[in-house]
């Protein structure tokens, strides 16, 4: 698995513009809601959903490497050709609120391409780990 690839997914997780979840009785704060969609995210990653996993990517998305929209679709693509398995498991270390459309997120992930303990710790992931 490559260092590019991996860096595509975890950008993938992190860039997630707010959409609306769910209705509840309660409404959620915007940090649950966060949570909720990248919970969401993970799991078309997971099936390997490309045109569900790139609607959480701003279509003006670049990155510090020049990368666009269309190269992180193609990438992803990619990965998920090489990949017949992919499983994720996060933790959320930080959520920044910088205003109402716009968050920061700080999220450890593990990928691997076989399902591993549900309850395992990134610490005892067997598969790549990326910030």
């Amino acid at each position: 698995m490559g260092m590019k690839s991996i860096h595509i997914l975890g950008i993938l997780l992190v860039l997630v513009s707010f959409l609306s979840v769910g209705c509840s009785e309660t409404p959620l704060s915007p940090e649950e809601q966060l949570r909720n969609i990248i919970s969401e995210a993970e799991t078309y990653l997971e099936s390997r959903d490309l045109s569900s996993a790139m609607a959480f990517v701003d279509p003006a998305y670049r990155d510090e490497s020049g990368r666009d929209f269309r190269e992180l679709k193609a990438t992803l693509l990619g990965y998920f050709m090489r990949h017949k398995s992919i499983h994720i498991i996060s933790t959320i270390d930080q959520i920044d609120l910088r205003s109402e459309n716009e968050a920061e997120v700080v999220l450890f992930a593990g990928l691997a391409g076989s399902q591993q303990e549900t309850d395992m710790t990134l610490s005892q992931w067997r598969g790549e780990l990326l910030r």
